[in-house]
């Protein structure tokens, strides 16, 4: 979580029941969940989204940092991946790639694009021999971002941080 959501210090566990999302000390078996990052002060940075969806090979899974107010991704980490080594798993380990989902408008939504013809702050490069790999995360984000969106609150009124911070298992 804290290489997706720059000046995050803390974060906590939220998901969305009775109508809004709250902060939970841990989410029920197979409920959808979000992170909520939180500075030093408890202040609220930004969110940690989980995404899973098939790519060339297997699932991908990976987790992305959203800023609400700036309608932007902030940055990008697969978590899985059994993507083909030498192509696909160049979603990792391709750093221009990565870095690409540092400043990112989710709005109206992400492209991925031929390499080298990215022109709007929307569009990612996709890797060239990786086109499959690239467009099935960009694709995840899209729909993770569609799955969430209508259900967090706006920005300025997010849960506020409850001290008790959220344990997703993996020690992200």
């Amino acid at each position: 979580v804290f290489k997706v959501l720059p000046g995050v210090s803390n974060l906590q566990a939220l998901v969305y029941r009775d109508g809004r999302v709250v902060a939970v000390p841990e989410p029920e078996k197979d409920e959808p969940v979000v992170y909520g990052g939180y500075d030093e002060q408890g202040d609220f940075v930004g969110y940690a989204m989980p995404g899973a969806g098939p790519g060339f090979q297997d699932t991908i899974a990976l987790l992305y940092g959203y800023m609400p107010r700036d309608k932007q991704i902030v940055g990008m980490e697969i978590l899985e991946s059994r993507e083909t080594p030498g192509l696909g798993d160049k979603i990792y380990k391709d750093e221009e790639f990565v870095a690409e989902f540092s400043a990112l408008s989710i709005e109206p939504e992400i492209v991925a694009v031929k390499k080298g013809t990215s022109t709007q702050p929307n569009h990612v490069d996709a890797i060239t021999g990786a086109t499959i790999s690239a467009k099935a995360a960009v694709r995840i984000i899209n729909e993770t971002h569609v799955a969430w969106v209508e259900q967090l609150p706006a920005p300025g009124t997010e849960p506020p941080f409850t001290g008790e911070p959220a344990d997703n298992g993996t020690g992200q």
